[in-house]
């Protein structure tokens, strides 16, 4: 074949097709009936055959034509489809061929031809996919060809010196390989040369030289390559885009020094300078001069994409150059593991520092993970898990796994447009022969029309590729055939040709086929080939003449061209194995009869039939494929049929919600004209409920249900595992959570009704176990059996989620279960998994150790008592228990662990052994280098039973760093570097062991935080070695001062990130300190260092509540501080303060113990310091000394308060603050605002108690005593007068003087007791006031944490005593003089009570509420600005609200009120002109107060004659707002925020000055125009749609006639909550102080716990603003049918009860024994279906479904204890929302709070809403396990931080706008009218309260309000007289919240069954 012959061949059959072509102009090869990329490939298919160098000649020369041909018809106007892009890279293809390496040159002549800058501009859409890899090609060329002229170049001039040197007499004997002869070093081999002279001196002197090497050829490649990329990168602007997108090119294989010495010869042979300056221009191309974290995260993502290494199929490199040079990685690895390196450095260059929350970093965990896959370059493995190491862990957010990409509703179109991407993926492939198959497969796919119908589907990019491949016209597609030698295999393997069987049989259900055992010959990859092409060759294969086909056939037309594909590639095998499965059983007819049996909705969503042939058939080759314990399948195989199934469940699951037979369930209840409540005569009779047909959709194969889950389990798919268990109990025990509770509650009745159970396959056809064949399918037990399989399968699914809180509640089952077992095998299984209670943990597992007894202990229990052992940090302990044990293969790998752990641990103890190796003479060294495979043990040899049988094992991660440890002390450096890698290899091995696909965000954390400590022992091998190292050795190294560990933010440190479990952190700790110990004796500082690390490390286990590891580490200080006190150069004092501090921390571990000796040894600390002279005494260690011994005594109430005020706070602080005032560093200013808040807050309470020790009934009765004893001094007095003056009556005089001396004595004892304790009131007042204001002024937020409550608690004592007046001065006048220094951000979140009490007359308070109001708005005019206005606006209330008159707000808000708003919105602008970046306020309140306008017009708009007219939608908005209607950005000199989206609060109080966006917010730009009105309500709230100035759209609801102000107060609360629950989780302390306890929050900073808030802004007493909560759905809304759409209960559930009759049924009822009879019936006939809203809604996602339920369990716990908390009331099923994209619930409509529900006419008795759908949408274990655990972590953080929940309560309560006692009248509105009525919209409001309809004082109310919540946070309950702990409350209110007698006795309309 020669050039010319090959176009004139072309050329001819175009002329002759040319008549029959249609369209637009075609370039050459498209008008022959080809294409540019198809002849390409088929060049490309020649040479790769080819093996003369004739041929190939000529086949590179046709390659030539098609190239000039393609720029002739770049020449031509109007030619599409050139292929230029596929050009470059067939030809950058064959450039990397290795058998083409002798026409390179040619090669590259063509590239250069088609690499133009006018080419890449005209062509650029073309190019752009395809860019990457043409760059990479370049790149590879120029490398390969640098290294052979480097090659060339060295050996020439090598053999050169060699010959002058022999020449004048240096050669070398004839014995050449004698060492004695060859002196030089210049044998005839050139192993030793290079061995003993510099490669890069040798280059360097060749490349100087002159000569005739043969190297000018390779030479003018590399110029050839170098102009290509040159002209790429530097001068095609049109792909500029394109190239910034590039994260890494692949370096070069020479060093630095050899491409400097070929640049200084020929620029061009190097590539290092061009590919800086590319590097540099990219950086470059954003402001900044660099991409943020984000953006280089997404380009490294990009790149795997481009080169997916993580897929099994490994980059073949035997086609490519460098395998023939022996340059190791491969091009595509090199260019992944550049990516590697660029991402390592922009993660240590950001990452520390970023806290932003992104998807991205999920994304980038998971590419990092899959990247460590064994498959892999070791390269590879390495640098990826070096950037794991890099990895924030607060990144891993578990409700990041609800952002998945959601399924499409059409199997098999989702599989075709899969198909079509892989497709466009391989035509593009290095591999031809997979490039040839693909391409002919996608000609034949796209001729169908369903092939074009998804290829117009596909990215443009996937559209470029294949579109060459549309065959147009009536040409042919011949599909590509397989090859006979994979046919001949495949029927060998399924004994067709052995065992004669007839090949027209189904071949292809051979049991043999379908096996793939882990481990065995046959590999995953291969598998997937055979068994999808052995399915498609007999199901969708043609007959031969003669012959007919039988068994299983296929109607998909589409699968029959893919065979070859299949066979080819596994990637597309696996993407078309599930539709696969689908099509032959929707295809199989032939139980088509069964079909007609099924109801309607289970026919309209089945695929195919339960009883076909292909649903037989299939079930048994599945259950071969998920194998047994004993048949084990490979992993990736069993995720394969895992995924298969899931998708079928999917599709009937889809078929199911989208099926037209559902119909609501009856309502037999008579229509009745009245409205008012029905009575039982209305009811016809009970309709019979239907019996349990199981989950109407399935796996549609009779799967048995635990041998998927065990499958699951084994392919480490633990949420699949979940969903199925779940779906197992479903179906076969009648309710996955149901049957639970009715175990635990009545287990004999649910063991006597057994045979009840409905005992349903998941498969969804309702096919019973007893109806399967038992020789078939595995049958199930009685229900007990059932359980404990659930139970326990479902235990194992959990614990590999990590998820300790849900595992609680399978505990709670296995009691259950096994209550009538003999052993106490779970023991060990329950104790492995609780969070505390170590010892009683080792006791169990002790207890079952001691019962197995002798050799016959359990390899589970031996590894649990070594952990154990460890967790509770009993080291010696351990070793001790290790050196006994006997051996044993099953746990010698995790025991030999564990022994290695403890071995290098060994070095926080023993300091000889940091020095006994240093001289390398010992034993220890000798024999570790002579037998380096014996591990090494610092500890003691290891135990020859342990040796006997693990030395066959690789060493272990622990392993390493023992012996990395060794090396390190003895300086062995290349040693260390061995086992540090050694030691990665390990722990990358362990992550994927431990680590599957659905538990990488749960599993990995911990994996994390190692790699981080071996990047960190990386770093040291390359500073510790070097001597010039020795400061970046300490910076690496060092440890945050003791006094600033508490709130040190070093994120250097992987185990201070917030949510690592503890025994990450004390690995962490412990590495570290090993490291310091280790460089000890390099410097002092190292030892200073170390010092601080072991404060750290006290201080972490402490508040961590390990306190045996904080007093071990207190000991290691301690003895490390020893010996500076013989160390002379260390004076006096500094040995005082170290040996101070020690005997402080012991006092804290004390403390953390409950050790009353730990007050007793802080005051023998205070002694000694203050018996030191001042020049000697540590001021700062004295103060915090006093603080923490008054904080004790204050909560121990040990002394009196008087004493721990004087003689330890009051100084505490004092001392504290002159410290400051000396000093104000970060660490004084701290001390002195902690010391101050704990003054303020102790005083606050002391003058709390005497407060109402004066209010109290007893001192004011007191008090009367005092004035009757006064009066009768007085008369006494008087009438001793009068008897002076009458001798006669002496005797008489003198005993009345005597009583009256001593009556005056008392008189005046009992008033200067009285005027000192009403004294003390105000002494106490002032002083609180000033501490508290001080504190707030020297504070910083930034490293105190949140201070909001002592901004509470002051704002309150302000509030309540602003007109009192002392001997120490007036509270208003402190306040002034406080408020200058406080910054005023603090007071923003209190804005609307300080607002609230703004009034027009003048004093001295509100003088001072003036001011800082002002300084708010000015700073902070957002915030601020928007409350002003809506108090000024007070007299816009329209017609009143529920019936109450505009004169009742009137009177309510106060018209001096209104006139002192405005005075201040005047004054706000006046002052805002004489400040320097604050005039812009005052155009601001303009724009607010004309938006108010705007929106308070439309709220009040009528609405009744819109909804008259049905018109309800499409208003147009100039009807109801002229303003809002014309509101135009352009028009407003500083437009308004967007109400419902305010900015982030800015200590700053930079907010753009009004010419940009505020951070976080955007301004209003326009409004949509027209609005809607809600479906429902009272007043029917207005819906628009508001634009903001950066394109966003948000959704308001504008109310009018309503009082919005309660919720708005109710979300300020919430938010408060959710700061305390915050707080709580992820800082040392409220306001930055170190915590002195007891407990691990790792668990609650994970749960994170929260409430979902919205924004309510009131704009007048009658009108507001909420946020819209996009994306929420009522409870009722899903569960109940509306119109003429069923609920769930419906469609689940059909034939049982209606809701509207279940509500007629209880009303009808009026006694309390008739309505818990009713109740129970109701129960009985309506099952909870809320289980399944996560399943409709989630199951896109089985990770999603699992993240979303868990979510709202939580979100149920933290609602319902909040919710109890602050008494919320009124919760029915319209008021509580859930979230549709998260899962979680939201609260609406909180009018009724406070305990107010109890006083409705029919009372409500429960504490919060926790019916059983509510419940049964928790999981199978229902309140057990996550949901008490959370609610448990709630009522905890909410008692222990009461004071601060108290004090924002008393706040708001006491809010004068802030009215929320219930009236009477709104009572009865709330419970009457026509119960079936949809009452979602009735907005409670604000139940108003005024003089006429409650004459109770509002004090006395808020004062009650107040008593109540403090009782309930103290753990007092209704009907207990005793206080409750945590658990105990949580567990009574949970039982009132379920109690059917509660539940049946509430109002009707709440809906208590649902």
């Amino acid at each position: 074949l020669r050039q010319q012959a090959y176009m004139n061949s072309i050329q001819y059959v175009a002329e002759k097709l040319s008549n029959s072509s249609k369209g637009g102009k075609k370039g050459l090869f498209h008008r022959a009936g080809s294409s540019t990329p198809e002849c390409f490939l088929n060049v490309r298919q020649w040479l790769s055959k080819s093996c003369i160098l004739v041929d190939q000649e000529r086949y590179v020369e046709v390659a030539a034509a098609i190239c000039s041909q393609v720029l002739k018809d770049t020449n031509e106007p109007g030619i599409e489809e050139i292929g230029l892009g596929f050009a470059l890279l067939s030809v950058s293809g064959i450039l990397l061929h290795h058998r083409n390496a002798h026409f390179r040159g040619p090669i590259l002549d063509m590239l250069k031809d088609l690499a133009t800058a006018e080419l890449f501009e005209k062509y650029a859409k073309e190019i752009t996919p395809v860019l990457g890899r043409i760059i990479t090609a370049l790149l590879e060329a120029h490398n390969t060809a640098q290294q052979e002229f480097m090659s060339q170049r060295v050996i020439y001039w090598r053999r050169v010196q060699k010959n002058i040197r022999q020449s004048i007499g240096l050669s070398i004997g004839s014995s050449g390989t004698d060492p004695k002869d060859n002196v030089w070093g210049w044998g005839e081999t050139g192993s030793t040369l290079e061995a003993n002279i510099s490669y890069d001196t040798d280059l360097k002197l060749a490349l100087s030289s002159s000569g005739k090497d043969g190297s000018k050829d390779v030479a003018v490649l590399m110029e050839k390559s170098y102009d290509i990329l040159e002209l790429i990168l530097f001068h095609c602007s049109s792909l500029k885009e394109s190239l910034n997108a590039l994260h890494a090119l692949p370096n070069p294989t020479a060093s630095i020094s050899q491409q400097k010495s070929l640049a200084d010869r020929n620029k061009k042979f190097s590539l290092h300078v061009l590919l800086n300056d590319f590097k540099a221009a990219i950086n470059s191309h954003k402001s900044g001069g660099s991409l943020s974290i984000c953006d280089e995260i997404v380009r490294f993502i990009d790149l795997s994409k481009r080169y997916p290494l993580s897929q099994h199929e490994s980059l073949s490199r035997e086609s490519t150059l460098e395998t023939t040079q022996g340059l190791g990685l491969g091009i595509e690895e090199r260019s992944v593991l550049a990516g590697l390196d660029q991402l390592e450095s922009t993660l240590e260059r950001h990452g520390k520092s970023s806290s932003e929350s992104h998807d991205i970093f999920e994304e980038l965990v998971s590419v990092l993970f899959f990247l460590c896959d064994a498959n892999n370059a070791d390269e590879i493995r390495v640098g990826a898990s070096r950037c794991l190491g890099l990895c924030r862990l607060d990144w891993l957010s578990p409700s990041q796994t609800l952002e998945s990409e959601r399924r499409g509703e059409d199997l098999l179109k989702e599989v075709q447009l899969r198909s079509l991407q892989l497709l466009s993926q391989s035509v593009q492939s290095d591999n031809v022969e997979t490039a040839i198959v693909a391409m002919n497969t996608a000609k034949a796919m796209l001729k169908s029309d369903e092939g074009m119908d998804c290829f117009r589907t596909l990215d443009d990019d996937d559209k470029v590729a294949l579109r060459p491949f549309i065959v147009s016209g009536k040409s042919q597609a011949k599909p590509p055939c397989i090859p006979s030698i994979i046919m001949t295999r495949l029927e060998t393997k399924a004994g067709v040709r052995d065992g004669g069987n007839d090949k027209n049989a189904s071949w292809c259900w051979q049991e043999e086929l379908w096996r793939c055992p882990e481990g065995g010959n046959v590999s995953f990859e291969q598998w997937a080939k055979d068994i999808v092409t052995a399915i498609l060759t007999c199901c969708y294969g043609k007959a031969k003449s003669g012959t007919t086909q039988k068994g299983i056939r296929g109607s998909g037309s589409f699968f029959s061209v893919c065979t070859a594909m299949c066979a080819q590639d596994y990637r597309f095998a696996a993407a078309l194995f599930p539709a696969i499965v689908f099509d032959l059983l929707e295809s199989d007819d032939s139980s088509e009869d069964e079909l007609e049996q099924l109801d309607p909705v289970r026919r309209d969503c089945f695929v195919g039939s339960s009883s076909s042939d292909a649903n037989h058939t299939l079930t048994r080759c599945f259950s071969v494929l998920l194998g047994s314990e004993q048949d084990e399948m490979n992993s990736e195989a069993l995720g394969l049929a895992i995924d298969t199934l899931d998708s079928l469940r999917y599709a009937t699951q889809i078929r199911f919600m989208n099926s037209k037979s559902h119909k609501m369930n009856p309502s037999p209840v008579k229509k009745s004209a009245s409205k008012s409540r029905r009575r039982s005569t209305n009811l016809s009779s009970d309709p019979q409920t239907v019996a349990w047909k199981g989950i109407p959709f399935g796996v549609v194969l009779h799967t048995h249900g635990p041998s998927l889950v065990q499958a699951c389990i084994r392919a480490k798919r633990y949420v699949s595992g979940l969903f199925y268990a779940e779906f197992y109990a479903d179906n076969c025990v009648g309710g996955s959570r149901d049957i639970f509770e009715r175990l635990s509650r009545d287990r004999a009745d649910v063991l006597k009704n057994s045979d009840r159970l409905p005992k349903l396959d998941i498969s969804g056809a309702a096919t019973s176990y007893d109806d399967l064949s038992p020789d078939k399918y595995e049958q199930i037990g009685d229900v007990m059996s059932c359980t404990r399989i659930f139970s326990s399968q479902y235990g194992q699914c959990l614990l590999g989620l990590k998820e300790t809180d849900a595992f609680r509640g399978v505990s709670t089952l296995e009691q259950v279960v096994n209550f009538d077992q003999m052993d106490d095998s779970n023991i060990i299984s329950a104790s492995l998994h609780r969070s505390d209670e170590d010892w009683r943990n080792l006791s169990d597992i002790d207890v079952q150790l001691q019962a197995s007894g002798g050799n016959a202990v359990p390899s589970a229990g031996r590894v649990a008592m070594a952990n154990q052992l460890e967790e509770m940090g009993l080291h010696f302990t351990l070793r001790t228990y290790l050196t006994g044990l006997d051996a044993n293969p099953a746990d010698a790998a995790k025991l030999k662990e564990k022994w290695f752990q403890d071995s290098w641990r060994a070095l926080l103890w023993d300091d000889s052994l940091l020095t006994q190796n240093v001289s390398g003479s010992t034993n220890l060294t000798t024999s570790h280098t002579q037998n380096p495979s014996q591990p090494y043990s610092f500890g003691g040899a290891v135990p020859e039973q342990i040796i006997g049988t693990l030395m066959k094992i690789g060493a272990g991660f622990h392993e390493s760093l023992a012996n990395a440890f060794s090396c390190l002390i003895r300086k062995d450096h290349s040693h260390y570097s061995q086992y540090i890698l050694q030691a990665r290899r390990s722990l990358i091995g362990e992550m994927r062991d431990a680590v599957g696909q659905e538990s990488l965000m749960a599993s990995i954390p911990e994996f994390v935080c190692r790699l981080n400590c071996l990047n960190q022992l990386d770093t040291l091998n390359d500073y510790y070695f070097e001597h010039d190292h020795l400061f970046d050795l300490m910076e690496l190294l060092q440890s945050p001062e003791p006094e600033e560990s508490a709130s040190s933010g070093k994120q250097l440190d992987c185990f201070l990130q917030p949510n690592v479990n503890f025994s990450s952190k004390e690995f962490s700790l412990s590495v570290k300190e090993v490291m310091l110990r280790t460089c000890s004796s390099r410097s002092h500082d190292f030892q200073k260092a170390l010092r601080n690390h072991l404060w750290l490390t006290c201080s972490v286990a402490r508040n961590n509540g390990r306190v045996s590891i904080a007093h071990a580490s207190l000991h290691r200080l301690r003895q490390l501080c020893r010996a500076s006190v013989f160390d002379e150069t260390v004076d006096e004092d500094s040995k005082l303060t170290t040996s101070m501090r020690l005997r402080l921390e012991e006092s804290k571990i004390l403390y953390c113990q409950d050790d009353p000796n730990a007050v007793r040894m802080v005051k023998l600390v205070i002694s000694t310091l203050n018996s030191a002279t001042r020049e000697n005494k540590d001021e700062a260690l004295f103060s915090d000394a006093l603080l923490l011994c008054g904080d004790w005594m204050a909560r121990s109430k040990s002394e009196s308060g008087k004493i721990v005020m004087n003689h330890y706070l009051k100084p505490a602080a004092r001392m504290a603050e002159e410290l400051y005032h000396k000093s104000s560093t970060t660490a004084n200013g701290r001390r002195a605002s902690h010391a101050l808040f704990s003054l303020g807050e102790f005083v606050a309470k002391m003058f709390d108690a005497i407060q109402s020790r004066v209010r109290s009934l007893e001192w004011k009765r007191q008090g009367d005593n005092a004035k009757g004893r006064r009066k009768q001094l007085a008369e006494c007095l008087e009438e001793c007068k009068r008897l002076r003056r009458k001798s006669s009556e002496k005797q008489r005089f003198d005993n009345l003087a005597l009583y009256t001396h001593v009556l005056q004595k008392e008189v005046q004892a009992d008033e200067k007791e009285r005027k000192a304790v009403e004294r003390s009131v105000l002494t106490y007042l002032s002083m609180a006031v000033e501490s508290f204001g001080k504190a707030l002024s020297i504070c910083d937020p930034s490293t105190c944490g949140d201070v909001s409550r002592h901004v509470f608690r002051l704002v309150s004592l302000w509030f309540s005593n602003g007109h009192r007046t002392g001997h120490d001065g007036n509270v208003n006048a402190i306040i002034a003089k406080q408020i200058v220094h406080i910054p005023s951000f603090l007071f923003v979140p209190l804005t609307y009570q300080i607002f609230s009490r703004i009034d027009k007359d003048k004093d001295a308070f509100q003088d001072t509420l003036h001011q800082i109001i002002c300084r708010m708005s000015l700073d902070h005019p957002y915030h601020c600005i928007g409350q002003l206005v809506a108090l000024a606006n007070g007299d816009k209330v329209g017609t009143g609200v529920s019936g109450k008159q505009a004169s009742m707000y009137l009177g309510n808000v106060g018209k001096s009120k209104i006139e002192a708003a405005r005075e201040v919105l005047k004054a706000i602008k006046k002052e805002s002109n004489k400040k320097d970046g604050r005039k812009y306020v005052a155009s601001l309140i303009d724009s607010y107060s004309a938006i108010s306008d705007g929106y308070i017009e439309l709220a009040l708009l009528p609405t009744e004659q819109f909804v008259k007219e049905k018109k309800t939608k499409g208003i147009r908005l100039s009807k109801g707002s002229t303003t809002l209607a014309h509101w135009s950005e352009e028009e407003i000199e500083c437009p308004p925020c967007v109400l419902t989206k305010p900015p982030f609060l800015m200590p700053s109080g930079d907010y753009g000055e009004g010419s940009k966006d505020p951070v976080g917010s955007e301004r209003i730009l326009s409004f949509e125009t027209t609005f809607s009105l809600t479906d429902t309500g009272l007043h029917r709230p207005k819906i628009i749609y508001c634009t903001g100035s950066k394109g966003s759209k948000y959704r308001q609801i504008v109310k009018g006639e309503d009082d919005i102000r309660q919720d708005a107060i109710m979300q300020q609360v919430f938010n408060t909550v959710n700061n305390l629950l915050k707080s709580r989780a992820f800082s040392t302390g409220e306001d930055g102080s170190e915590r002195v306890e007891c407990h691990d929050n790792s668990g609650l900073r994970q749960q994170e716990l929260k409430l979902v808030t919205y924004q309510t802004i009131p704009l007048s007493p009658t009108t507001g603003v909420l946020e819209w909560v996009e994306s929420t759905l009522p409870f009722d809304d899903f569960l109940t049918d509306k119109k003429k759409k069923p609920g769930a209960h419906s469609r689940y559930y059909p034939g049982e009860w209606s809701n509207p009759y279940c509500r007629a049924v209880l009303a009808s009822a009026k006694e309390f024994e008739e309505k818990r009879k009713r109740f129970d019936e109701i129960c009985q006939n309506m099952s909870p279906v809320f289980r399944f809203f996560f399943v409709e809604k989630f199951s896109h996602s089985l990770q999603a479904w699992y993240a979303a339920r868990t979510l709202y369990t939580r979100s149920c716990a933290v609602n319902s204890i909040v919710g109890h908390i602050l008494g919320i009331g009124d919760r029915h099923v319209h008021n509580i929302l859930i979230h549709q994209d998260t899962g979680e619930v939201v609260h609406i409509d909180f009018g009724i709070v406070f305990e107010q529900g109890k006083v409705l006419p029919t009372p409500e008795t429960v504490p919060f809403r926790l019916s059983r759908d509510v419940v049964d949408g928790m999981g199978p274990f229902g309140t057990e396990g996550t949901f008490s655990v959370a609610a448990e972590a709630t009522a905890r953080v909410l008692r222990e931080n009461s004071g601060s929940l108290l004090t924002i309560l008393s706040a708001v309560v006491s809010d004068p706008l802030f009215k929320w006692a219930l009236n009477p009248m709104k009572a009865r509105q709330l419970q009457q009218g026509d119960e079936s009525e949809d009452r979602r919209g009735v907005y409670n409001g604000n139940a108003i309260s005024d003089h006429e309809e409650n004459s109770e004082s509002a004090n006395e109310a808020a004062d009650r309000a107040i008593a109540k919540i403090s009782e309930k946070l103290q753990g007092y309950e209704e009907g207990t007289s005793e206080r409750q702990s945590v658990e105990g409350q949580v567990q009574l209110l949970i039982n009132s919240a379920r109690d059917p007698d509660n539940l049946c006795a509430l109002f009707p309309g709440w809906s208590p069954w649902l």
